[in-house]
């Protein structure tokens, strides 16, 4: 998921991934953060570390 202008949306994003009854184990999760202004690392970051 590219991460550029979509910091609004990830924590719905991320809530709604984590409300999921399926199995995230064998999930793979991909966030393209580069450069671009913006807060999605500082919301993405904090999920993964659960």
């Amino acid at each position: 998921m590219l991460t550029d202008n979509v910091a609004r949306y990830l924590s719905d994003f991320l809530e709604q991934v984590s409300t999921q009854t399926n199995s995230l184990e064998n999930a793979e999760f991909l966030f393209v953060v580069d450069s671009s202004p913006g807060d999605s690392g500082q919301i993405i970051e904090p999920w993964f570390e659960g």
